[in-house]
């Protein structure tokens, strides 16, 4: 079964989020909610196409495994390339396997504790 997307409401979610990924001069952390990939993966695009037009890359990270949840933070927690404007970390592929909720709570139990060297060494956006 296919989810058609209405354009109109993700033009209307980009322009909310826009704000936070683009703007800030440094460390900024945004939670996306979504039950759908089809409206994240648009978001996405349209953070990578802004990102492009200022020279910079995206970041993105899509584990698949809780494994790979549990890896992510001493990836997150470094600087990043010289051109990346923002970091972008899917976490809706692996949403309901086995230890994916305890490995995703891992995580942000892990960037807690590190939150310093977030803002200090990753230094943009993160988009989770």
């Amino acid at each position: 079964m296919r989810t058609e997307v209405d354009p109109s409401g993700i033009a209307a979610l980009w322009e909310r989020l826009a704000p936070h990924v683009e703007w800030p001069e440094g460390f900024s952390l945004v939670f996306l909610f979504a039950g759908h990939p089809g409206p994240v993966r648009t978001l996405r695009e349209s953070l990578e196409h802004s990102l492009r037009e200022r020279g910079q890359s995206l970041m993105v990270l899509e584990p698949t495994s809780p494994q790979e949840v549990e890896a992510l933070t001493p990836v997150l927690v470094r600087k990043p390339e010289e051109d990346c404007g923002a970091a972008w970390v899917s976490l809706i592929r692996g949403a309901g396997a086995p230890g994916w909720q305890d490995a995703m709570r891992e995580l942000l139990y892990r960037l807690n504790e590190r939150r310093f060297l977030l803002e200090r060494d990753l230094a943009v956006p993160l988009v989770m």
